[in-house]
């Protein structure tokens, strides 16, 4: 390689693929890796692709599907990407650069001989690969360890991120007594055994698939007590020591757990052991706006919704100064080598829960190096999509992106839940951003993000108003919308105009209810309604994130639809069988996702909502139903239509009050009184709905506030 750099050390220090591999396996691959660029905007399509294992030295990439535009993983400096060397199946994955990068790779032939000299290395790698490939089964075992249960997405995605799968042969040891505590362990698979050196026969205890160990070394920053022997070949995933200390730092359960697991051991702890810090946001400005204006703002939306003290520094060379920003918001001005003094003392802890950095002084990237043990989140502002990111290499932590949506340029093209949105305020007479937006991305930096799900059930869907408005009445945010069916529908109103989209499905009621009669002809009905409300706006445009659940017809698997035009998504997540056509959408035919996800709240999961409310609003099946004339009911098209909607409908009661109550708070009126089909009641499903809220509304908001209080 030209300019060739140390390899080895940045694999051991920052690919977390890499990572507790012996110096000589990483010397070896030092020696074979090859160098390859790529300027902005290459396009690395699946079948170009080479057999190559493929390492991110600089720069940023998005990999996406090819049939989508929506990204499935981002890679930055330190992640690995195999294009067919441990995983040799087709995924149909294109790799868009979104800055020029610098790969390291390694083709079949200098594994070969890698594996040559050390065998063990290819058993190895196929296990650390499946952290890419088995990512979905290795987030439910950490879901259902105790320690992970309750710690929210965002901080369970950065785990899978930052952590190694690594495998261990039977006999082999994972850690010895004595030894330095550097990492937590789950146990994915297999099994192993803790002894002491002084009884060697005597098995202190055992642990299985599931279980977790390693943390008292890390609580109390002593030497390993026992050492832990495979007791057969197993796959451990391994937090390391930093990342166990924010982990410990932002998630209130994972530190009562934590604590609770070493009491239980008879391991004192006390008030100096893995005291919380604060958590420090340093601020990167790629854009024209005001990062000082920013950064006050940030702090300030956080005070709004968490009772927590916060401080705004901005480095500078000038004399130091002290200023109230807000009232709990303190500002400081100061040098870097002072900043640096500060944030290493007990002081900070004590005084501060957040703390935001920003500078337009030199020598940002001296300062950030020394700082880069403390600080665990970078936010990078811009007002265009494509960014180059040249501190990455420097933080391994948390990497936040902002584009204010000012431009063309700045319209972000794909589905991301890891890019946020800031919209100007409307109106405003200077260029400043929209008060809804900061607090948005204050949310999602602090892992405070709120979560809709909207189930199905036609008319009975107008309840979801309800709940909706009582949520901007209680101010408690909505960041993000899922929808199945009608709860499509009220979702896709809402994330698009706010609560006057709910006012006007409300006036259009006898509209909705023509359309839907007349959709048991010709789906173009409903088509047609759905185009006067969204006309050609997509979803990735919303100023709400906004999902629905839909379902591929042909393989009959869910299909969450993040992207498209919004009418033609809603058309098809709201299908029912039997009353409406299938959706085309890109020649496949889609029907009601309500029979596989009927309230979508796994969607809200996957997407990072770490706060869930759903509404599920189907009522139970009546006891009995009152007779009626057996003729006119037979003879009547309307009457026949509402029995199959009901008979659905009554399929999918008790499947979407299970998934409903996945979420963290439940809506879930009884609305058997009115019709099915009573569209044109819409104003009196409100009022019902309202009426049996109010009678929890306490209990929500208390969940809620409950909820911002973790730290």
């Amino acid at each position: 390689m030209e300019n060739k750099p140390n390899i080895k050390e940045f694999m051991r220090e920052k690919s977390s693929f890499f990572r507790y591999l012996k110096d000589e396996e990483l010397q070896i691959l030092e020696d074979l890796a090859r160098n390859r660029k790529f300027s902005n905007e290459t396009v690395m399509e699946e079948e170009r692709w080479t057999p190559r294992v493929y390492l991110l030295y600089r720069g940023y990439v998005a990999v996406l599907p090819q049939s989508e535009e929506e990204v499935k993983w981002y890679l930055r400096p330190g992640m690995v990407l195999d294009t067919g060397i441990f995983m040799p199946e087709k995924r149909g994955l294109v790799t868009k650069t979104i800055s020029d990068i610098e790969f390291v790779c390694w083709d079949r032939e200098a594994f070969e001989q890698i594996f040559k000299k050390y065998p063990h290395l290819k058993q190895q790698f196929q296990t650390r690969v499946k952290l890419y490939s088995d990512q979905q089964q290795i987030r439910a075992l950490l879901l259902k360890n105790n320690y992970f249960a309750h710690v929210g997405t965002s901080l369970i995605e950065h785990l899978l991120e930052i952590s190694t799968l690594c495998y261990f042969s039977k006999g082999e040891y994972i850690c010895r007594q004595g030894d330095t505590g550097k990492a937590f362990f789950v146990i994915a698979r297999g099994s192993v055994k803790a002894f002491r050196e002084e009884e060697p026969n005597k098995i202190l205890r055992m642990f299985y698939a599931g279980n977790a160990f390693g943390e008292i070394a890390l609580v109390k920053r002593i030497p390993r007590i026992a050492h832990v022997v495979a007791q057969e070949d197993c796959e451990l995933f391994i937090v390391p020591e930093q990342e166990f200390h924010v982990l410990y730092n932002r998630s209130s359960s994972f530190r009562g757990m934590v604590n609770t697991v070493c009491r239980e051991r008879g391991i004192v702890i006390d008030e100096n052991d893995l005291a919380k810090q604060a958590e420090i946001f340093f601020l990167v400005n790629h854009s024209s706006y005001d990062l000082q204006l920013l950064s006050y703002q940030l702090a300030l939306a956080v005070t709004e919704s968490y009772v927590y003290e916060c401080l705004v520094i901005e480095l500078s060379d000038q004399d130091e100064t002290e200023y109230q920003i807000g009232p709990r918001v303190l500002g400081r001005k100061m040098s870097p080598t002072k900043a640096l003094e500060f944030l290493k003392s007990n002081e900070v802890a004590r005084e501060f829960h957040y703390i935001f950095i920003h500078t337009a002084a030199k020598g940002t990237e001296e300062f950030l190096q020394k700082l880069s043990p403390l600080i665990a989140n970078i936010v990078y502002i811009s007002e265009k999509f494509n960014l180059l990111r040249p501190l990455d290499k420097l933080i391994s932590g948390f990497v936040y992106h902002a584009v204010i949506q000012t431009s063309a340029d700045s319209r972000i093209p794909i589905a991301s839940k890891k890019i946020a949105k800031l919209y100007p305020s409307q109106g405003a007479y200077s260029y400043q951003i929209s008060s809804r937006s900061i607090g948005h991305l204050a949310r999602i930096i602090t892992n405070k993000q709120v979560g809709l799900a909207l189930g199905g059930g036609s008319a009975w869907g107008f309840g979801h108003i309800a709940l909706i408005k009582t949520l901007e009445r209680l101010n408690i945010p909505i960041d993000m919308v899922s929808g199945t069916s009608f709860g499509s529908v009220v979702g896709a109103c809402y994330a698009q105009f706010g609560a006057e989209g709910l006012q006007f499905l409300l006036e259009k009621k006898s509209e909705i209810k023509t359309a839907a009669t007349l959709s048991f002809v010709h789906g173009k009905f409903l088509e047609l309604l759905l185009d006067v409300y969204f006309g050609n706006d997509m979803m990735e445009d919303l100023p709400i994130p906004f999902f629905a659940a839909a379902i591929d017809f042909l393989s009959a698997r869910e299909k969450i639809f993040k992207t498209g035009k919004i009418k033609k998504v809603v058309r098809a997540s709201s299908s029912l069988p039997g009353i409406f056509s299938p959706m085309w959408i890109d020649n496949k035919k889609y029907i009601d996702g309500a029979f596989l996800n009927n309230v979508p709240v796994n969607i809200l999961v996957e997407e990072g909502a770490d706060f869930i409310i759903s509404s599920q609003v189907i009522p139970p099946a009546p006891k009995q139903k009152q007779k009626s004339s057996f003729v006119p009911e037979f003879m009547s098209p309307v009457a026949r239509i509402k029995d199959l909607l009901r008979a659905i409908y009554i399929l999918l009661q008790t499947s979407g009050e299970s998934q409903a109550f996945e979420g963290n708070f439940t809506f879930n009126p009884n609305l058997a009184r009115f019709d099915v089909n009573g569209f044109e009641e819409a104003n009196l499903i409100v009022r019902e709905a309202q009426s049996q809220l109010d009678l929890v509304t306490d209990n929500l908001y208390a969940s809620y506030k409950s909820f911002c209080s973790r730290g």
